[in-house]
Parts: structure tokens; C-alpha cells; sequence
């Protein structure tokens, strides 16, 4: 008798833990502010190099996602950037990137996205060595 109260009892307890009890609902997704953290790396090795970073943001003037664009040039041999920037707001289902442009000579690079919800921790998303990036937020 005992076994079977103990069996029913874990069975109600397996069947109340959930992870989706943890997850925000599509509502609570959909109402949600977006903050996204920018990061890349370039370095152009022994040599000099430029390049643009291309990414999105959020215009709070007019309400809608825009492009902007960073501009890098270092004369000197050696160069090595590693930088990062957020931008936002946005909305759930908005396209970000971020994009290497106009480069010369990038001998190492990285780009990555991480996304904050609601001012929480930021969570890397996506990452490539490749020269651009996108991510659609909540996906």
C-alpha cells in the first residue's frame, strides 16, 4: 500500500513540474521591450584595415527600425578592435543584424547578438565568423 501512495504521489509531482511553467506566454513575448547587444571583433592582422559596421536600431523619433553605420580605419599595423554597443528598443518578431562593410583587409572577425527582455540579463542569440548577421527577436 505504501508503494503504490508513494508511485502516485511521484507521478503528481513529475506531472506538476514543468519548464513551460517558467516561459513567458506569447502575450507576455509580444508586450515585451527588446534591448540587443552588438559585439564584434576585426583585427587586420600585421597589416592596416577599415571597415564599416552596418547594423539596426530602433529611432525613437519616428517609431521605426533604421541603419546605422560605425566607420573604422587604423593606419598602423596591427590593428585589433573588439567592441560592443546595444540598441533598442525593439519588438517581438523585429529583424536585427549587423554587417561588415566596405572591409580591406580583415584577417580575423566575429560578430554576435545577444537580446535582453524587460531590462533582463542579455543572452547571446546568434554568432558567425562570417561578415553579417540576423536575428529575428523571439525566435
Amino acid at each position: 500500500m505504501k508503494n503504490k501512495l508513494l508511485l502516485v504521489l511521484m507521478g503528481l509531482c513529475l506531472l506538476g513540474c514543468s519548464k513551460d511553467d517558467n516561459e513567458p506566454s506569447q502575450e507576455q513575448l509580444q508586450a515585451a521591450e527588446y534591448f540587443v547587444k552588438y559585439h564584434f571583433i576585426a583585427s587586420g592582422g600585421d597589416r592596416s584595415c577599415y571597415f564599416d559596421i552596418v547594423y539596426v536600431d530602433h529611432d525613437t523619433k519616428t517609431q521605426e527600425n533604421v541603419f546605422k553605420t560605425l566607420n573604422y580605419f587604423n593606419p598602423s599595423l596591427s590593428s585589433h578592435y573588439n567592441k560592443e554597443f546595444t540598441a533598442g528598443p525593439f519588438k517581438y518578431g523585429d529583424m536585427v543584424s549587423i554587417e561588415f562593410q566596405r572591409e580591406n583587409y580583415t584577417e580575423y572577425k566575429l560578430l554576435e547578438i545577444s537580446v535582453s527582455m524587460n531590462k533582463g540579463p542579455y543572452v547571446l542569440k546568434a554568432k558567425t565568423e562570417g561578415s553579417k548577421l540576423e536575428y529575428i527577436i523571439g525566435k
